[in-house]
């Protein structure tokens, strides 16, 4: 896919995914993110929990931070146009969706 459009002036290209505001974006990308879940990630994620997944927003908590740097490198190594970040909790809380925990 090959798409263009224009934001403020500026011309962007999307070169990979489905097009942006497409109704098929949430339903492929979970089916996307169930595949690398029960392929590339199955062995990380059946030692980790909680894990929850919701389209494109993954849950995880990890027992430390080298654990944490380590399911990041490895969510970010199982597919080459995917990138996952880390949002750590702040003053013993976290955001996820609109909900702090």
């Amino acid at each position: 896919m090959d798409m263009q459009f224009q934001f403020d002036n500026t011309l962007y290209r999307q070169t990979h995914g489905v097009a942006m505001g497409s109704p098929l974006s949430q339903v492929l990308a979970d089916i996307f993110m169930s595949n690398l879940d029960k392929t590339k990630l199955k062995h990380a994620i059946d030692k980790t929990t909680p894990y929850c997944l919701y389209v494109n927003d993954t849950f995880v908590v990890c027992n430390n931070e080298s654990h944490a740097s380590y399911l990041l490198r490895l969510f970010n190594d199982a597919h080459t146009n995917t990138e996952f970040t880390i949002e750590h909790e702040n003053d013993g809380k976290f955001h996820f969706f609109d909900i702090t925990m």
